[in-house]
């Protein structure tokens, strides 16, 4: 099932409750895809590159295993525990909860520790007084990347998403919420794939993504290239065996030819000579 999030048709704009009853007893969405046999897996994939939201599979065939990342999830809340929540190696969090929620525009958590984020984020650089934004580049240089520490595995959130840019400046994609709550940048900066059967969040980096696709394609590119020169060898090769018979022949010819001629001088040679002793001896 796939669900096109560029529509705009009146007829696709309802809400999407994409949460799970882990003890199946709901008559929920989800639940009730499953239950029907609509899909095989209770796994979703949410592509914000091609504004896809695929449910009943995992959409990671274009995916380098090695670039997931992969947390233990509850199903029902879709919330994961971290052990830290980190800036530039200063701990913003500790020891709390994050749920992932796809409707939400930015990232939000609580006051203090969204402004202690703030403040580190924006550490040395020209930021207005209520933290909300920072003269910046369009690259995003020297700022912090907010970092998760899920009891090991590590996930960052990239300056380049929790902003966002106009003209030299860049405005925080934060709010204030009771617990961690993360949205949009996030989902704008991976493929994100939510398991309800495995119990896990999958997210792969989509800049990882195409410098995968980007290598499969100069490789396949690379093995053409090879193939083609391998055929153009053949190709002069064959050409210089050809080009060789034709050359043996002609200098077969020349050399025949220049034989014959000398023969025919020695020949005439000997014949003046012979005309030249005849006359002498008539002549004696």
């Amino acid at each position: 099932m796939i669900i096109d999030l560029n529509s705009k048709s009146k007829f696709d704009r309802a809400p999407l409750p994409l949460w799970y009853d882990s003890k199946n007893g709901s008559k929920n969405f989800l639940n009730t895809l499953k239950s029907s046999g609509a899909v095989k897996t209770n796994a979703f994939t949410v592509d914000f590159e091609s504004n896809v939201l695929t449910i009943g599979s995992r959409e990671e065939e274009n995916c380098n295993a090695e670039d997931a990342i992969t947390l233990k999830v509850e199903i029902d809340t879709w919330t994961a525990d971290f052990t830290t929540i980190s800036v530039a190696g200063s701990n913003v969090s500790v020891g709390k909860k994050v749920n992932f929620a796809l409707e939400q525009e930015d990232i939000s958590g609580p006051y203090y520790e969204v402004n202690l984020f703030k403040s580190l984020a924006g550490n040395n650089k020209n930021c207005d007084t209520s933290l909300s934004a920072c003269e910046c580049s369009e690259d995003f240089k020297d700022f912090p990347a907010l970092e998760f520490d899920f009891n090991g595995v590590i996930f960052t959130v990239e300056p380049r998403y929790y902003f966002s840019y106009n003209n030299g400046i860049c405005t925080f994609r934060v709010s204030d919420s009771n617990q961690w709550t993360l949205g949009a940048p996030v989902f704008e900066e991976y493929l994100s794939i939510f398991d309800g059967d495995q119990g896990t969040a999958t997210f792969y980096r989509y800049h990882e993504i195409k410098k995968e696709e980007i290598a499969q394609s100069v490789k396949e590119f690379m093995k053409e290239e090879t193939t083609y020169e391998s055929k153009l060898a053949d190709d002069n090769k064959t050409e210089e065996t050809d080009e060789g018979i034709d050359w043996s022949e002609i200098i077969y010819v020349i050399v025949a030819f220049i034989i014959i001629c000398l023969f025919a001088k020695v020949f005439m040679k000997d014949s003046d000579d012979r005309t030249e002793r005849y006359i002498e001896i008539d002549d004696d």
